[in-house]
């Protein structure tokens, strides 16, 4: 198996994990004593515990990777996320999902380090495409997480969904090491240590606007996705099932779109204007939203929320592993998923508070102005490098 494919199993298996609680956590809440009026609140303490601590551990994993090795921190973080389905399964109280998230956030790194991996194992010219396929590999979670999760809640128990996610990381742990380990440089201690530190990575030119496009586009995306179920439930009368379906339209797209059109448009275009073309679809898409539009305008506007990202983040991946040669690839990657999973802790809070104090259009209204000024940030970059560059070369002249 190629290092892209066993990347993508692995950043698959971290997505399982993380959607198949999305439709079956306030249940499980409820069913462990928490009362009704209590049941949301919990819900969301319980997926900021699964995103916030990403921010600071996802770019800690990935310095360690530039340093130990790719396949070595693959194991440890899958391993860690599969504690964290065990004791999602074994639950007693609404306490053990609290250290079940937490855990699942500690060791979330799986996505960190794959975009690392793909960076390290393809050329420039074929990294966007590259991180496309993790892109689908991810969207394909989406679909597929919801889906099982939904079926064995139906069928058994939520304990079976902390069983199911266990077993999927597992496979994760199996193929960190059998599959990337053993085709990994001997030792990546043996290579010189990372570079630059933190603020030195942060001083790269560009990377600053690349971080803050970043931000803004995963803060936009968190007003859409948390919000868009209770939106469709209030304003056009959705179903849990009709719901699923709208979600499930959110990863096809994303599969779709990651899967074949990124590789077909990135060499073409270039990362940053495939990135921009990404942020602008969002834009059209949370504007849409924001109308309340009938019925078929609403599934176009879904669809283009997916395409939208869908082609922004391996876009952002691949311009982040531009910034940087092999020896840093952890530590920037690590840094974007990051700065990805500040965005998600953000966004979720913001957009419930628009929606109590402003209307379900607000949230949207503010996706679209956060996107428009996402591409603003990319559209930027050149410029940011090439005054940074000219900076240099005055340096370099006033030294001769």
């Amino acid at each position: 198996m190629s290092p892209v494919l066993a990347a993508a199993l692995v950043v698959f298996c971290e997505g399982f994990v993380l959607w198949s609680v999305f439709p079956v956590l306030n249940y499980y809440c409820a069913a462990l004593g928490v009362s009704e009026r209590y049941v949301l609140l919990w819900v969301g303490t319980l997926l900021f515990l699964q995103s916030a601590p990403r921010i600071v551990f996802s770019p800690l994993f990935g310095r360690l990777s530039d340093r130990f090795g790719r396949g070595r921190m693959m194991a440890v973080a899958s391993f860690g996320t599969m504690l964290g389905s065990v004791l999602f399964a074994l639950a007693g109280n609404v306490w053990w999902l609290v250290a079940s998230r937490l855990l699942a956030g500690v060791f979330g790194a799986q996505a960190t380090l794959s975009a690392a991996l793909v960076a390290d194992a393809t050329p420039p010219e074929r990294r966007a495409g590259a991180m496309g396929v993790l892109g689908a590999a991810f969207g394909l979670s989406m679909v597929l997480g919801p889906l099982v999760a939904g079926l064995l809640a139906y069928a058994y128990s939520h304990s079976a969904i902390g069983w199911a996610a266990a077993g999927i990381q597992a496979m994760s742990v199996l193929t960190a090491l059998l599959l990337i380990m053993p085709r990994e440089p001997a030792s990546h201690a043996a290579q010189a240590a990372p570079r630059k530190s933190w603020g030195e990575l942060l001083r790269l030119p560009g990377v600053g606007l690349l971080l803050a496009a970043a931000l803004v586009m995963t803060i936009a995306q968190l007003q859409a996705l948390s919000t868009f179920a209770e939106f469709a439930r209030n304003v056009y009368a959705f179903t849990e099932r009709a719901n699923g379906y709208a979600f499930a339209l959110l990863g096809v797209v994303g599969i779709l779109t990651q899967g074949g059109l990124v590789r077909t448009l990135a060499p073409r275009m270039g990362d940053r204007n495939l990135g921009v073309l990404g942020l602008g679809l969002l834009v059209i898409g949370g504007v849409l939203l924001a109308l309340a539009p009938p019925l078929p305008v609403l599934i176009a506007a879904v669809a283009l929320l997916g395409a939208g990202g869908a082609l922004s983040m391996p876009a952002l991946s691949a311009l982040a592993a531009g910034c940087v040669d092999s020896r840093d690839q952890g530590a920037m990657q690590g840094a974007l998923q990051g700065v990805f999973s500040l965005g998600r802790s953000i966004g979720s809070p913001v957009a419930g508070a628009l929606v109590t104090w402003l209307g379900f259009g607000a949230p949207y209204a503010l996706a679209a102005g956060l996107a428009l000024l996402g591409a603003a940030f990319l559209l930027g970059l050149q410029a940011a490098r090439r005054t940074a560059s000219h900076a240099k070369s005055g340096v370099e002249a006033v030294d001769v």
